[in-house]
């Protein structure tokens, strides 16, 4: 692909590329663990320097060789292969791990003042972080499904023209989050355990005095 790369063009004639996606697709290689949310303000996943909040990473399509079950000929006639969005979309699922590890650290944080001081202000806190945790974990989970769904469309219509790939998956991503609640952040699985952790530890320093 490196020798023989060829823009595809679309209906208005300017040149896709997708074989370079968004910097704002690629997970971060040196960040093991999301700086803790601060209370009372929006959960935002990390952003690269230059990546504006709320757009989708831009995306287009480039002809060319690779893993042939994910290369598929458009009606019009290039051949697309989408293995670059692919890598870069199983590259941001491992924010996810980034996002579980600081739940852990925020649970472990809360039981520890539970079994030291029981002080209430500073425990509601570490819940407050762990919910702007579970938010991220949502936008993130929002974000990628809109993207897969996106890509999966456009394989299985095969269109003459290869729509706007951005605003498919930003329409669909703000579906999705058009429909959040809070009863969805109270039954994220890390939330769940740290108030069941909570419980627990209460009781048993009350047992203990």
């Amino acid at each position: 692909m490196d020798g023989d790369r060829e823009g595809w063009t679309g209906g208005g004639g300017a040149p896709y590329d997708v074989a370079e996606p968004s910097r704002h697709m690629t997970a971060p290689a040196d960040e093991a663990v999301p700086p803790a949310p601060v209370p009372g303000t929006a959960a935002r996943l990390p952003l690269p320097p230059g990546e504006r909040r709320g757009a989708a990473p831009g995306i287009a399509a480039l002809s060319g060789r690779g893993d042939e079950s994910n290369n598929f000929k458009m009606s019009g006639g290039p051949r697309i292969s989408f293995n670059a969005i692919d890598s870069a979309l199983s590259s941001l699922k491992n924010c996810q791990s980034y996002i579980n590890s600081g739940m852990d650290v925020a649970t472990q944080v809360a039981l520890d003042l539970v079994e030291s001081s029981n002080d209430e202000e500073d425990i509601n806190n570490m819940e407050k972080v762990m919910l702007e945790y579970a938010k991220m974990d949502r936008e993130l989970n929002h974000y990628i499904k809109a993207f897969e769904e996106t890509i999966n469309q456009v394989k299985r219509e095969k269109p003459e023209n290869l729509p706007d790939l951005e605003n498919l998956a930003q329409e669909k991503f703000l579906e999705m989050e058009s429909r959040n609640s809070d009863s969805d952040l109270e039954r994220n699985e890390k939330y769940m355990y740290f108030k069941d952790q909570l419980k627990e530890m209460k009781k048993q320093c009350k047992s203990d005095f």
